[in-house]
């Protein structure tokens, strides 16, 4: 078995994270990679690989000194996966595959460099490792997520950088419960398609996408997300969303900005899809002219100052506006004379002055207009 050689030592830790030190991994053409320590006291890793195509290898399991990393290995430190890799004849090969779950719940990583040839973050690749700081890779190159590489990598703290220029799909809960994760999330794309909760709970602080995004908000999106401060959609002045599901934004509660505010193909909003967004400013606009339906406390408790749909409203949910107390003006120019208004509707709106609603509905709830001041009909 050929052998090389990894000179690593704890001086690495007062360099840059970006050098690894002095790495070269030698494949023995039998799927493995081995490597050895020359300095005493450090570990060493050996990558399981299988062939993948032409200088192309997938690496399908890791171990740490012989012993299992997914067991108990109490020696933490770096794994540079974009190290040079040749066989014994000189010739060079890359990493362009990782196996699924290949760090999950690895208790014995807190650094990883990723291959800088691959283009798909694999289905849980580190999912619940909780030593797991950080991450550093060429996002420019990903194409997609599968589900679950990140999640709930609470130790999680920074990735090199997380600009996407091709990446096409972000499928359910890529950043999930990452609470520690400071980001800010760049996509050069506006043809991508979106999971649910992809970063809920972390501390990504903007989320933009240059283009003209015409997907929908899937629910739970940014739930939680309390250092989210902006999110832009379009750079164009109009929005091309579609939906915006439930629990979308809930208790944003840092979120200032959504760019564009102004929508013309919104169908829905889901339940309680801006509550608890305290810092939430702007004027709301849908001049979609269709049928749409608003869930329960779509704005409760969120600072925006003004609300128009130029569309037919088949139904609103209880506490819609609830408390929304800088709301101004609420626009609505078609209502169906059989639908309900949920309760609490636009109660301890406190600033609204002027409210359109050129069909009185067939209800209103308990409280709708409770504690207005100023309304006028």
């Amino acid at each position: 078995m050929f052998k090389s050689f990894i000179r690593l030592s704890l001086v690495a830790f007062a360099i840059p994270l970006l050098s690894f030190g002095d790495v070269e991994w030698l494949y023995n053409g039998s799927n493995l990679i081995t490597e050895q320590n020359v300095e005493s006291g450090s570990r060493g890793w050996i990558l399981k690989v299988s062939a993948n195509g032409a200088g192309f290898l997938q690496c399908t399991g890791i171990q740490q000194s012989g012993t299992n990393v997914a067991g108990s290995v109490t020696s933490r430190r770096f794994l540079d996966m974009d190290a040079p890799i040749k066989n014994a004849a000189g010739a060079e090969f890359k990493i362009n595959k990782l196996a699924k779950s290949l760090f999950y719940k690895n208790t014995a990583i807190d650094t990883v460099r990723l291959p800088s040839s691959i283009t798909v973050l694999s289905y849980n690749l580190f999912r619940e490792a909780p030593n797991l700081k950080q991450v550093y890779m060429d996002s420019r190159k990903i194409k997609s997520f599968d589900y679950y590489p990140f999640y709930n990598c609470n130790a999680l703290t920074n990735i090199s950088t997380l600009v996407f220029d091709e990446v096409t799909l972000i499928r359910d809960s890529a950043f999930d419960s990452c609470d520690n994760l400071v980001a800010d999330i760049v996509i050069n794309n506006d043809k991508v398609t979106f999971g649910t909760s992809i970063c809920s709970g972390t501390k990504i602080k903007s989320f933009t996408i240059n283009g003209d995004y015409k997907g929908n908000i899937p629910r739970s999106m940014f739930y939680g997300c309390k250092a989210l401060t902006y999110v832009q959609f379009s750079t164009s002045e109009v929005s091309r969303v579609t939906s915006i599901g439930e629990c979308a934004f809930y208790n944003c509660s840092a979120l200032a900005t959504v760019k564009p505010f102004v929508f013309d193909r919104l169908t829905s909003i889901g339940k309680s899809a801006f509550d608890s967004c305290k810092n939430l400013k702007g004027d709301f606009v849908n001049t979609y002219k269709g049928n749409v339906s608003i869930g329960a406390s779509t704005f409760y408790l969120s600072k925006v100052s003004s609300v128009r749909f130029d569309g037919n409203i088949t139904s609103i949910g209880a506490s819609f506006l609830r408390e929304a107390k800088s709301v101004t003006n609420l626009y609505f120019a078609s209502t169906s004379s059989t639908m309900d208004v949920g309760e609490s509707f636009i109660y301890g709106c406190s600033g609204l002055k002027t409210l359109h609603m050129p069909s009185h509905p067939k209800s209103f709830g308990k409280l709708s207009f409770g504690t207005l001041n100023n309304r006028q009909m």
